[in-house]
């Protein structure tokens, strides 16, 4: 009886908390962390898309080899493949590092 109690008020608990923060669960503005890590692996050579690629990306991807130096863009592409990332888990490391400029591990 007392665990089924104590489940009980666990659940009210989160419930409540939940109902109480329910227009801070999502978050719908830009993120620079996630811009940031997707311009380095859009950088990197990236080019897996569903269709096409999104013409912001293409944008994206033009400015980056337009100011990159080759040979920094040779070492993207070398991390990238040593370390094997893929696209969501380039959006999960992002979220883990702090906002601008440091981008720091948190």
């Amino acid at each position: 009886m007392r665990k089924i109690l104590l489940v009980i008020f666990f659940g009210l608990t989160v419930t409540k908390s939940i109902a109480q923060n329910d227009r801070q669960i999502f978050n719908f503005e830009s993120d620079i962390r996630i811009f940031t890590v997707y311009a380095f692996f859009n950088a990197s050579g990236f080019n897996h898309d569903w269709l096409e690629m999104h013409p912001l990306r293409v944008e994206i991807r033009a400015y980056l080899d337009s100011v990159l130096k080759d040979d920094y863009k040779l070492k993207i592409k070398a991390y990238n493949n040593r370390v094997g990332l893929n696209w969501a888990e380039c959006g999960i490391y992002a979220l883990h590092l702090e906002m601008a400029p440091p981008f720091n591990w948190i």
